[in-house]
């Protein structure tokens, strides 16, 4: 329950840019159902050890990284040249295995904020019922 109530603090930042937000780790609807799932060892920020109720959530933080690591639900596959992958990335927990330095490889990324797009839709249309 804890990974479900608990304020996580979450950051990114660069010389140029900084994103920032407190959110529970995993989001669920009304009914209960898992909607999206927020992990990440590099943005995830530390938190007050004397917080009531922390001490249950890393447990649970602890529990919920071992069975990611664990491998049991676990997919591996190989993008070959020209393929891309396209995927929501708080729905699909997601990474990159190591590979050889030395090696011909090439990765292009990009990432969005599904908030931002949300938002950017929202000015649109006031736009467009405003016009």
């Amino acid at each position: 329950a804890s990974l479900c109530t608990m304020p996580v603090p979450f950051r990114e930042f660069d010389d140029r840019n900084e994103t920032h937000t407190v959110m529970p780790m995993v989001r669920c609807n009304s009914e209960g159902v898992i909607e999206g799932l927020r992990y990440s060892n590099q943005l995830m920020q530390a938190m007050d050890p004397t917080r009531a109720g922390v001490a249950d959530f890393y447990r649970a933080y602890h529990e919920l990284s071992r069975r990611l690591m664990s491998g049991e639900a676990r997919t591996v596959f190989r993008l070959e040249s020209g393929q891309i992958l396209v995927l929501q990335a708080h729905r699909i927990l997601h990474g990159r295995q190591a590979f050889v330095a030395n090696a011909r490889r090439h990765l292009q990324d990009a990432y969005y904020e599904q908030d931002n797009v949300r938002n950017h839709l929202v000015v649109l249309r006031r736009r467009i019922n405003d016009g």
